[in-house]
């Protein structure tokens, strides 16, 4: 007669144990027709206590083994061990398996889910696979893999083991900027990233061939940890009086411990006379006018050639002396001294002049300010953040966000083209700025983000032809780095120059990054 499962619902042949249907595998205790209602056992005539019913003899019992407890791998390689599970119960069992620890986001199960028949054994594999970062730890981490029965909640069985995790190094290295210019210290970075997972010891040297460079490298090995890291390398020339500028090339190079191989890095450095090349050859002319004119005082007996020519006598120009007063070469008193300097001279006298570089330190031109755009704006004494302020102060300009401004006026003696030049702060939380005169942006932005407080040397903007009288110039603040944690900016002062000056170099902040709106 066949058995009915009430699981399920199968028809199993008469004698079956156990459910025939895969997904249920159910203990058949009882026989008889699937629709029968099961008949209650017989009352004992004594007063012995009633059977036990079939269906409590069954159990719930499992265990679990790994094929191999203690792994090794090395970041980006994989280590596999094989998880068997026993069912020591009565009925089928499905366990969904994971593993617990450190390693939990490094780990795959194939398959998650084991089905395991009573008294037989069924496995699944674990695979680790560490990856190949800098934030992967080397060393011994612990793991449970842990097996829970989907029948039976209160049924879990686990396994411990550990993974060694290997170590692996690397290294990069670049140079920003790589070329420099100027008379005194210019700062080159050395951006140096360990992409290793362990701390790298590395030392640093650089040569120049010429032997015309000094270097301030650091002494030693320097520990770096993995990820970026900065190291600034001031280089200075030695001094050269006159002369033309001249180019030097340099190597910088990072050894790291071997078996890493080093990184050779190519920069140069610009050496500027402290005398300006037009220097000598405007003495030079000036000495030559000098010994012309010292001739020409000789030849002409002590007289100058145009006090000669612009005294003209009455008789000469035909005119007779007045009153039987004998001629002389001496005007009327009411006609004023006859001689006088070319028109010339006298042109370049009445015009005004304009002594170049003319600088305007901002925080004496806030009387005929304006600001907008949410700003504030405060002085700040030379010694804060330990950097010295030209004319012994710069204007700190304090931003909520991008579109605040400041508007300074400024009067220029003589129109002309010049060269703008600006004297800006860099700080960890300062944004990018523009510059505009009379309302035209001049030059490029500027980013303002530095992991330090620094003031810049003289950047060059840009060329602007400017006409005599007041003119305006505004700091519009537009953005800021991903890096920056502000809006700020620091703006100390600014200077007209000869046109085609060339400005300094500001330092280079980190890679990178794209600027947050």
């Amino acid at each position: 007669m066949p058995v009915v499962c009430r699981s399920c619902g199968k028809s199993n042949p008469d004698g079956t144990q156990f459910c025939g249907n895969p997904e249920c595998g159910s203990y058949l205790p009882w026989s008889g027709r699937g629709d029968a209602a099961p008949q209650p056992p017989p009352t004992p005539v004594t007063g012995e206590p009633p059977a036990r019913p079939v269906a409590e003899s069954q159990s719930a019992a499992a265990t679990l083994t790994l094929s191999d407890a203690t792994l090794s791998a090395s970041p980006g390689d994989t280590a596999t061990t094989t998880v068997t599970i026993h069912n020591g119960g009565t009925q089928v069992e499905r366990f969904a398996v994971r593993v617990l620890g450190p390693t939990a986001n490094w780990v795959s199960v194939e398959p998650p889910v084991v089905t395991v028949y009573p008294g037989v054994r069924s496995d699944c594999t674990v695979r680790f696979t560490p990856p190949k970062r800098p934030d992967t730890a080397p060393g011994r981490a612990p793991f449970t893999v842990l097996a829970t029965s989907e029948l039976h909640p209160g049924l879990s069985v686990a396994g411990n083991g550990f993974l060694n995790v290997g170590a692996y190094r690397g290294l990069t290295a670049v140079m920003s900027p790589q070329g420099t210019s100027g008379r005194w210290r210019t700062v080159h970075a050395v951006d140096i990233v360990n992409t290793g997972n362990v701390i790298e010891p590395v030392s640093l040297r650089a040569d120049d061939p010429a032997g015309r460079l000094r270097f301030a490298v650091p002494a030693g090995e320097l520990p770096l940890p993995p990820g970026p890291h900065r190291i600034n390398l001031p280089v200075r020339p030695q001094p050269r009086l006159v002369g033309k500028p001249q180019r030097y090339p340099f190597q910088v190079t990072v050894t790291p411990r071997q078996p890493v191989p080093p990184i050779r890095l190519d920069g140069s450095r610009e050496a500027v006379p402290l005398v300006a090349g037009w220097v000598p050859a405007a003495v030079a002319a000036a000495v030559a006018l000098l010994v012309l004119a010292g001739v020409a005082f000789a030849v002409t007996g002590g007289k100058l050639p145009w006090a000669t020519a612009g005294a003209a006598s009455p008789a000469a120009s035909g005119a007779a002396p007045t009153g039987g007063a004998p001629a002389t070469g001496a005007p009327p008193a009411s006609q004023g001294p006859s001689m006088s300097a070319p028109p010339s001279m006298a042109a370049s006298s009445a015009a005004p002049v304009m002594h170049l570089p003319q600088r305007f330190e901002v925080e004496s031109l806030l009387d005929r300010a304006t600001v907008g755009g949410g700003a504030q704006i405060t002085n700040q004494d030379s010694g804060c953040c330990g950097i010295p302020y030209s004319g012994g102060a710069q204007v700190l300009v304090k931003a909520p966000a991008g579109g605040a401004f400041l508007t300074v006026r400024f009067t220029v003696a003589a129109a002309g083209r010049f060269a703008l030049l600006m004297g800006q702060t860099m700080a960890p939380d300062y944004g990018f700025t523009s510059v505009f005169v009379d309302g035209h942006e001049i030059g490029h932005e500027f980013n303002g983000f530095f992991p330090t407080v620094t003031n810049t040397p003289p950047l060059r903007q840009g060329d602007i032809r400017l006409s005599q009288g007041t003119h305006t110039l505004k700091l519009v603040i537009n953005t800021r780095d991903a890096s920056s944690t502000g809006y700020n900016a620091g703006f100390d002062f600014f200077e007209l120059a000869r046109a085609g000056t060339k400005g300094g170099q500001a330092p280079s902040p980190p890679p990178p990054s794209s600027p947050a709106a």
